[in-house]
């Protein structure tokens, strides 16, 4: 699985060289490349200032990270932690973020330190589906 620059991940088999699937949604370069230690997911950073985590199994989108700034998004450097839980990205501008994987784990860190619910704008950041409370203690905003 190596960077691409036509804004795809392609998957092949190791022993026969054949291609398994081509993984679509970036809108720039690929310039970053990492798989889950437990092999269910791959994660891939672009220069279109997302990471996305996709599913190896299947090839769809499972998440879509968005928050890094600058000209040229994220640079080459991504990882998971060893446990699988989180991922860091790294950004051209200097910065660095950690993520959780799971949703779950993101809404629930964020909304403990809310003081209301999530704005349109915050749920499609953090890709909420709904338009229902997602933090059901501060659903006044």
């Amino acid at each position: 699985m190596p960077e691409s620059f036509d804004q795809t991940l392609r998957v092949w088999d190791a022993q026969s060289g054949r291609e398994l699937r081509q993984l679509a949604g970036h809108t720039d370069a690929i310039v970053g490349v990492a798989i889950s230690p437990d092999g269910r997911y791959i994660l891939s950073g672009s220069l279109d200032r997302t990471a996305r985590l996709w599913n190896l199994a299947t090839g769809q989108e499972v998440r879509r990270f968005v928050g890094h700034t600058g000209t040229t998004g994220l640079a080459g450097a991504i990882a998971f932690t060893p446990d699988g839980r989180r991922m860091l990205t790294a950004g051209t501008a200097g910065t660095a973020r950690l993520w959780d994987v799971e949703i779950a784990d993101t809404v629930a860190d964020i909304c403990a330190c809310l003081q209301c619910d999530f704005t349109p704008e915050e749920r499609a950041q953090y890709g909420i589906p709904d338009d229902g409370p997602t933090c059901a203690r501060r659903a006044g905003r």
